[in-house]
């Protein structure tokens, strides 16, 4: 088709206005651009006025680091977004290296930027193996323990198996910086190997402050002549008894040398089946005079091997459970009189105040305050020593107790006693030989058998129990009386309480406070016959609460959508 000379000239018209247009466009766009840059420097200039923009580098990098260690559950790399907050705010992340750090395994793009930015700054890595993109987080491991393995600074690593012991075998044998080794093996390692780390690997590991092996599949990791001992602060060993061929004696050679030894915690950490016990005879005897934190869960045969050789400063926090495979209580009673003998000469402000019992015929638990804990419900304070006992059915649940009284709790003055499994005399040799006992609380099954424990002997020779009582609060049990039956043999006799305080009174041993609380089958009339004894009774009727039977479906209402973890873009 052939256009006519009109048609063309038309066309040619239309095409020299629309590139005419197009040209004023572009003019009044670069204007625009030159306006907005403009806006942008003014807004820059506004803002550099606020106070926030006008704190220095130093103090705002910490404000970032601050924002940075909030936990985001969902989004590890959810605190970048504070690096889009102004300019300056950029600029200052940037130049911050340590906020780089920790570059994550599982996001290549992000792993490389984050290497990049953090510069020559030591390196936290910390990562899960076992979860998530498995085979990416091994790879970038692998090419950080391989290319930056002198920066690593703390390297933790949890689900440990066998193919991640291989990337090990890339750890450095000089790692200056390294101050933080964790290693958590996988629930299921698989096929147990022997050494898996060369002996030169971290021999040059002077900074290593922090320990922690957990369940390490067939490693011979805990070759203490591999590394330098004498600048650890805290050490963790647990499950790695089975996996490791420690003996006492490396144990012990080890021990010596970490005179700065802060925290401790150990757990089925040796098999001392592979030793004799004469062995262990000669290993000395080490003094951790630093220690602040202990806790220890093993064998009775090892924590009395273990308390036979090493002491600590009284003013450690300890937390011990034994766990007894046989029916003697020889080895038991043992490491219970070497922890005596810790804390026998402590100072005045080192003494024991406090004093919480449970005590059955399967499990005791004895925990020790160094404070008044008044109400033991609502614990404020840490308790200076936790002893736990997992016992044999045929070990006498008194014999523990007795035993526990090599400790010296003559400044005790509060307890709480759970011991249904003892009998009246039992509770009142031991506890209530405790001369400076003034408060107790009994609950359940026990308040009755403290009961009879606190009566007087009806020969007036006969050495009271409990002598320094004046406040008692029984709780959690049922009374019986004059026209009630008891519906359980632990039911308590109101009758027999009110001798026992009536006769206490003539002793001179006054209970001055009595406190009643979720009490059963106690009425306001026997109240008052208390209050006709006691100065001061506290007592909180038990009411029944009204049920209508219908269940309200909001209480059982819950979010069952997920949120997805979404992978963050380098900006």
């Amino acid at each position: 088709m052939v256009l006519s000379t009109e048609t063309k000239d038309t066309q040619r018209a239309i095409d020299i206005d629309i590139a005419n247009h197009q040209a004023e466009i572009e003019k009044l766009q670069a204007v625009i651009k030159k306006h907005q840059a403009a806006i942008t420097a003014l807004k820059y200039q506004r803002n550099r006025f606020a106070f926030i923009s006008r704190l220095p580098p130093e103090i705002l990098s910490h404000v970032i680091a601050f924002v940075k260690a909030r936990p985001y559950p969902l989004l590890s790399l959810a605190w970048i977004q504070v690096t889009h907050v102004s300019k300056h705010w950029r600029n200052v992340a940037m130049n911050s290296p340590t906020l780089w750090n920790d570059p994550p395994l599982g996001k290549v793009e992000w792993r490389q930027e984050m290497l990049r930015r953090s510069k020559m700054t030591g390196l936290t890595i910390k990562t899960d193996v076992s979860r998530g993109a498995v085979s990416v987080k091994k790879a970038g491991l692998w090419n950080i323990l391989r290319n930056h393995g002198s920066r690593i600074k703390h390297l933790e690593i949890t689900g440990v198996d066998l193919e991640c012991l291989k990337i090990l075998e890339d750890l450095p044998e000089s790692a200056s910086c390294l101050e933080t080794l964790c290693l958590y093996a996988s629930h299921s390692p698989g096929a147990r190997r022997d050494v898996l780390i060369p002996n030169r690997t971290l021999t040059d590991s002077k900074n290593l402050r922090r320990l922690k092996l957990h369940r390490l599949p067939g490693l011979d990791f805990l070759r203490w002549d591999q590394f330098f001992l004498s600048n650890i602060t805290q050490l963790e060993l647990s499950d790695t008894a089975e996996s490791a061929s420690l003996t006492w004696k490396q144990f012990m050679g080890a021990f010596k040398q970490m005179t700065k030894l802060e925290a401790l915690f150990l757990s089925d950490f040796i098999d001392s089946t592979k030793e004799n016990g004469g062995d262990t005879l000669s290993l000395g005897l080490v003094h951790l005079c630093r220690l602040a934190r202990f806790s220890m869960k093993c064998n009775t045969r090892e924590v009395d091997i273990f308390f036979r050789h090493v002491t600590y400063h009284p003013s450690a926090t300890a937390n011990i459970l034994a766990v007894s495979d046989s029916e003697s209580t020889a080895e038991l009673t043992s490491y219970i009189a070497n922890i005596a003998r810790i804390y026998a000469n402590s100072s005045p402000e080192l003494t024991f105040q406090s004093l919480a019992m449970d005590a059955n015929s399967q499990y005791s638990s004895f925990t020790i305050y160094r404070n008044v804990i008044e109400n033991f419900s609502v614990i404020s304070d840490y308790p200076a020593l936790t002893l736990h006992f997992d016992i044999s059915n045929n070990v006498p649940t008194a014999t523990i107790v007795s035993a526990i009284f090599e400790l010296p709790l003559n400044k005790v003055s509060h307890a709480q006693i759970y011991a249904y499994s003892m009998s009246a005399d039992a509770i009142a040799h031991t506890i209530g030989a405790l001369p400076a006992l003034s408060h107790i609380e009994a609950g359940g099954q026990t308040a009755t058998l403290f009961v009879e424990a606190m009566c007087p002997s009806s020969n007036a020779a006969d050495t009271l129990s409990f002598p320094n009582l004046v406040s008692i609060k029984l709780f959690d049990m049922a009374f019986i009386g004059k026209s009630k039956d008891a519906d359980s043999e632990f039911d308590l006799d109101l009758e027999l309480l009110k001798d026992c305080l009536k006769q206490r009174n003539e002793r001179g041993a006054e209970i001055r406070d009595l406190s009643l609380q979720m009490c059963f089958n106690l009425e306001a009339s026997d109240v008052l016959e208390l209050k006709a004894i006691v100065t001061h009774v506290d007592w909180h009727d038990v009411g029944e609460e009204e049920d209508d039977g219908n269940i309200d479906d909001n209480e059982y209402e819950s979010d069952a959508d997920e949120a997805e973890n979404l992978d963050g873009e380098v900006p």
